[in-house]
């Protein structure tokens, strides 16, 4: 973005950055100050920011100019300001920054025609601290995120750009083999591995081969996929397993939500994690992980009066099953040392209005610095080798799927929702909704949360359900049900609900109620090509079912879109790549043993110790049990 001059001598050009900005779908950010350049106070008039999927969590204003009285004899303009979440199109207005006061800056100006330009950047979004205001040449670029910053900061001085050089045309390789895919599955510091397959050859079960691609020369041929015993050779076991699974070359969700961290050395010092484990501040439900030599060790890190939660996978399922997927990892991987925090229970526990640390979780999003990690319902489908179906889309044929909306789930609530609220809540109101166009929907209640039972009572719930005629039906099971219709309903209980591993695999069209947040892959879909947004009200959900109806077209591409997505992208092999990107970003030297037992960290259980379950038993007999024999039936290891 090039720097141009401003437009006349009464006039300050200003751009706006700010560093950390979550939001969702729907959601633009604003800035909104005193002058009536940035709308007098007024959200609707204020100055848009943008961002986009390479950028995020950064926000970039274009170039504004404020008028300056030229009778006014000040020589610095004092401007107040703050940003705003716009939030209308989920209907929910605007989101200031509430918990810090106005955001104030000085401009230096004149009626010399200086005509200077001005960057304003803030750090994030509802947080206090330090504002750098920074005076731009004309004709400078700004760059596009902080990964790309110079010494300078944000600034690059203007330079001839060379070309960049061509490839190295290979005549002799692409007379015999054509590359599959648009990316490598390994790379290396001087090389990257790619699929190839020989020319004029496709289809189902057709040979492929390895190719290796050395810096800016074609690639070479190097053995076939499948008996290639040396795949990732030279590049550790991290980068063999990487290699075996054919992992992509970045996880983006990973990426995405740990950008504010980017700067550091270290995702997890230990001076952040006592920081995060102080007794003085209250935590919910989370664990210290920290792996050295291999072996997984952790520690408490919530009040004692609360259960052990992260960390007893003999009474608590879902600490069994993300320990499951970091023990196999590193099974085959080495890691020497590395540590990072893990939350249990529903709710994210790291407010935005608080310092940041990566904790992981089975979302993140608005409000939160929580990073969404494999939620329970998507590890679980793992290790009953559901994910090895890539054949599940088509089991019931799109004519032959029923045209209603179907939803089924327990009667639940956020925590500390008083009963007067029942009937905007999701899981009431939709039996609002469906009873103005009964015929479009097959809605029901399977079961009723004790919690909410527990919060409100067990007769008011039971007069809550007569009075927004709740229909209650029997447990079914959903991979055999949810096929049968053509829109599937995916509505939030305590948080958003966790079921795209159940959702992408049928073939349906995905109705999903916005949410400030969600499970991880959540992150990477599209609306309208993955999916199809509902408000938070559910407002709109017949007006959206009618159009569907009304464009079967439309309505049969989004649904074989997201089929696609579960079929790319929640691949077993894909759990684990989460698995063990997490394990490399989260590497820390200084992580020993004798460390560890300093800080109380105790030894986590081994996989040979880990309770067998019954819901182990639905495994296909033909699915890998672990990692490692997954890799063995992949490469022959």
């Amino acid at each position: 973005m090039e720097i141009t001059r401003c437009g006349t001598c009464s006039t300050l050009s200003l751009f706006f950055h700010i560093d950390i900005a979550q939001s969702t779908p729907g959601e633009h950010l604003h800035v909104v100050g005193s002058h009536e350049g940035l709308g007098a106070w007024n959200p609707d008039k204020g100055a848009r920011l943008t961002t986009n999927e390479r950028t995020y969590p950064v926000w970039r204003s274009r170039q504004i100019e404020l008028r300056c009285a030229p009778e006014d004899s000040s020589t610095v303009l004092v401007l107040k300001y703050k940003y705003v979440l716009d939030r209308r199109e989920l209907k929910q207005g605007f989101l200031w920054e509430e918990s810090i006061p106005d955001r104030e800056v000085q401009i230096p100006w004149s009626q010399d025609c200086d005509c200077a330009v001005w960057l304003i950047r803030d750090s994030a979004f509802n947080r206090e601290g330090a504002t750098k205001v920074t005076k731009l040449a004309p004709g400078a670029k700004l760059l596009r995120s902080p990964q790309q910053e110079t010494s300078e900061g944000l600034i690059s001085v203007p330079e001839e750009t060379p070309e960049a050089e061509e490839p190295t045309e290979t005549p002799l390789f692409d007379a015999k083999y054509a590359l599959v895919g648009r990316r490598p599955f390994a790379k290396g510091g001087f090389s990257s591995v790619w699929r190839c397959r020989r020319q004029g050859s496709a289809g189902v079960g057709t040979e492929e081969f390895a190719a290796k691609r050395i810096d800016l020369a074609g690639p070479s041929c190097i053995g076939s996929l499948k008996h290639w015993s040396t795949c990732g050779e030279g590049l550790g076991s991290a980068g063999q397993a990487i290699c075996a699974l054919q992992c992509s070359s970045n996880e983006p969700v990973l990426d995405q939500f740990l950008k504010p961290w980017a700067h550091q050395e270290y995702l997890l010092p230990f001076h952040a994690l006592d920081q995060y484990c102080d007794p003085a501040t209250v935590r919910t439900l989370s664990a210290a992980v920290a792996v050295t030599n291999s072996s997984i060790f952790w520690k408490k890190c919530h009040a004692d009066g609360e259960d052990s939660g992260c960390m007893d996978p003999f009474a608590n399922e879902d600490t069994q099953l993300w320990l499951r997927i970091l023990l196999e990892v590193l099974q085959v991987v080495r890691i020497d040392g590395a540590l990072f925090i893990v939350q249990c229970g529903d709710d994210p526990n790291v407010p935005s209005d608080q310092e940041p640390f990566p904790v992981f979780h089975s979302e993140g999003g608005v409000g939160v610095w929580n990073v969404p990690w494999l939620n329970p319902y998507h590890l679980k489908a793992l290790f009953q080798g559901e994910l090895d179906d890539r054949n599940a889309p088509g089991r019931v044929p799109w004519a032959q799927k029923k045209p209603v909306v179907y939803w089924r789930g327990a009667l639940t609530a956020p925590d500390n929702i008083p009963m007067s609220e029942a009937q905007h809540l999701p899981r009431f109101r939709v039996f609002q909704v469906a009873s103005m166009r009964n015929e479009l929907f097959d809605v029901g209640v399977s079961s009723i949360d004790d919690e909410l039972i527990a919060a409100w009572g067990k007769k008011a719930v039971q007069k809550l359900v007569k009075q927004h005629s709740v229909r209650r039906t029997p447990h079914e099971d959903f991979a055999e049900v949810a096929p049968r219709y053509r829109y599937l309903l995916n509505l939030n209980g305590v948080v958003s609900s966790w079921r795209l591993s159940q959702l992408l695999r049928t073939g349906s069209v995905l109705l999903l109620q916005r949410s400030p947040t969600h499970e991880a892959l959540h992150w990477e879909l599209v609306e309208w090509k993955h999916y199809v947004p509902v408000s938070a009200s559910l407002d709109d959900l017949i007006e959206l079912v009618t159009i569907l109806e009304g464009n079967e077209t439309l309505a049969k591409q989004i649904a074989e879109a997201g089929a696609d997505f579960y079929a790319r992208r929640m691949r077993p092999e894909d759990a684990y790549c989460t698995a063990l990107r997490t394990l490399e970003i989260s590497q820390l030297p200084e992580v020993t043993p004798q460390t560890l037992a300093s800080r109380g960290f105790a030894r986590a259980p081994g996989l040979e110790a880990l309770p067998y379950v019954a819901w182990q038993t639905a495994a296909k007999s033909s699915s890998a049990s672990t990692l490692r024999e997954r890799i063995k039936s992949h490469l022959e290891l």
